[in-house]
């Protein structure tokens, strides 16, 4: 992205196993090309599984998946849900939209 930062961290220990390792969830975060602002930008609890920018750079399509059997895993059995990041050279302006199908 021309004046952005994308990065994928693991911030929250979902599972409460007080250590955060590859059963928590993956987030997308962005940050201005000095890594001001940093701002998570899909929703807590969900875990991303992929993502795609668009090729005017405007918006970012993400695939996550949703703990639907509250076992504190994401993998078989779980849902996976779409959302549309709608991005602006004002961090505070991103929109994330769930996609329904």
């Amino acid at each position: 992205l021309p004046k952005h930062i994308i990065y994928l961290a693991r911030t929250e220990n979902f599972n409460g196993d007080n250590a955060l390792d590859t059963e928590d969830p993956v987030y997308l975060y962005i940050s201005t090309k000095t890594g001001d602002n940093l701002t998570q930008i899909t929703p807590k609890g969900l875990n991303v599984v992929s993502w795609t920018p668009s090729k005017d750079k405007k918006t970012i399509l993400v695939k996550l998946q949703q703990d639907k059997n509250g076992n504190k895993k994401f993998g078989v059995g779980d849902d996976e849900v779409y959302y549309k990041i709608d991005l602006n050279d004002d961090i505070s302006k991103i929109k994330s939209n769930l996609i329904t199908m």
